[in-house]
């Protein structure tokens, strides 16, 4: 498939391959909004937003915004093959319309595509349901904040960090959550090893710090990996073995000062990057990791690379992100678990937002756009289409 799916400036949903050719468009956007209150974006306003695509390749869920008034705000799952869309959820229109800045709901497939775990504001606060996509009107999990979360490889549980307690809930007999333990409230999404048959999580230490832990599918024989800073964010590789963390000693910054790479085996701790950074994303063959380097001083976020097996750091690009890329930068961890800005060979990146404009946030009638940055040659991020978000497809 190799397709990349987006938001465009129109606020319609749209697949596109890599160098611009076999646009399709997926959705029509309502002309009663453009002339509307912006609501997601103070620069323009979108009909659909957060396109995240099930791991087989045939679906996107997608959120949308409606003149309707009785369902302002609704999921949708559209058929990529025949473009077809269905209401899967709609939000109580007199609760809290976003979990987060521009972000209605947090959309998450199970691995084998047959379920979707989506997060959505409701009058008892942030809640949690799953569909199996049948008839069936979706079930309320859960209700919390801060809420993250993970699915198991198999598609039956999901690992569940919501405030400062872990959980474990069964998604075939939708049991109540079992508890595992407490965490730290800036750890975010916690992870399943790729073979499902353990969890990583960050746990508070007596010393006041905080730990990487690794523990078995339900839970149990927990060991610690490292220590870590109570900012910190984990991901596993795609292959399994190893763990990237990133972290920083201070919880009050906004962004992270190093990043390591850990054997879940030996335990051999190395150092793969020491500067700010705000996110990093696996390659899905597991060699290398990209990530945003932040320049605290001239406020620039630039696209570099890192290859595991020599450590080298290539710097690709500086960007501009957009305001949906930002927030979704802002989760990454959460976010790498559910979408993918890497293509699936592990040659390119797809991102929104700005690159001649990187070093002047003034001009805030620019366009945004998504880019295809090729990140092994020295070539500048190719312009594909006027947008506001994108994600690869994972085949």
């Amino acid at each position: 498939m190799d397709r990349i799916a987006y938001i465009g400036v129109d606020g319609n949903l749209y697949t596109v391959r890599r160098d611009a050719t076999d646009r399709r468009q997926l959705t029509e956007s309502d002309p009663a909004l453009v002339s509307s209150a912006p609501v997601w974006s103070r620069r323009s306003p979108r009909s659909y937003a957060w396109p995240t695509w099930s791991p087989d390749g045939s679906k996107l869920a997608v959120s949308q915004l409606s003149a309707e008034e009785e369902a302002p705000i609704t999921i949708n799952v559209v058929d990529i093959a025949t473009a077809q869309s269905r209401r899967l959820y709609a939000n109580d229109p007199d609760s809290v319309q976003f979990i987060g800045p521009g972000i209605p709901h947090y959309l998450f497939w199970s691995p084998d595509s047959r379920r979707l775990a989506f997060l959505a504001p409701t009058a008892a606060g942030v809640s949690l349901f799953l569909s199996s996509l049948g008839r069936d009107e979706p079930s309320q999990l859960a209700t919390g904040a801060p809420f993250y979360m993970a699915w198991h490889p198999d598609s039956h549980s999901l690992l569940l960090h919501i405030g400062s307690a872990l959980s474990l809930v069964d998604v075939d007999s939708l049991a109540g959550a079992s508890g595992l333990g407490p965490s730290p409230d800036t750890f975010r999404a916690p992870g399943w090893s790729p073979d499902g048959s353990q969890m990583a999580y960050i746990e508070s230490s007596g010393s006041g710090g905080a730990a990487l832990l690794i523990a078995d599918k339900n839970g149990d024989g927990s060991r610690s990996l490292t220590e870590s800073g109570l900012n910190a964010a984990l991901l596993w590789s795609p292959r399994g073995g190893r763990i990237a963390l990133a972290d920083s000693p201070s919880q009050t910054r906004s962004y992270y000062s190093r990043l390591r790479l850990l054997d879940v085996v030996g335990g051999r701790d190395r150092l793969l990057v020491e500067e700010p950074l705000l996110a990093f994303f696996w390659a899905p063959d597991g060699e290398k990791i990209a990530y945003v380097a932040v320049d605290t001083v001239n406020l620039r976020l630039t696209w570099k690379v890192v290859s595991l097996r020599g450590g080298q750091v290539r710097e690709l690009a500086d960007f501009l992100p957009s305001e949906d890329l930002l927030a979704m930068l802002i989760f990454f961890d959460q976010y790498a678990l559910s979408s993918s800005i890497w293509s699936p060979d592990s040659t390119a990146l797809v991102f929104s937002g700005r690159i001649d404009a990187a070093s002047d946030e003034s001009n805030e009638e620019a366009q945004d756009s998504i880019f295809v940055l090729d990140v092994e040659s020295a070539a500048p991020p190719q312009a594909i289409a006027p947008g506001t978000l994108a994600f690869w497809s994972y085949n």
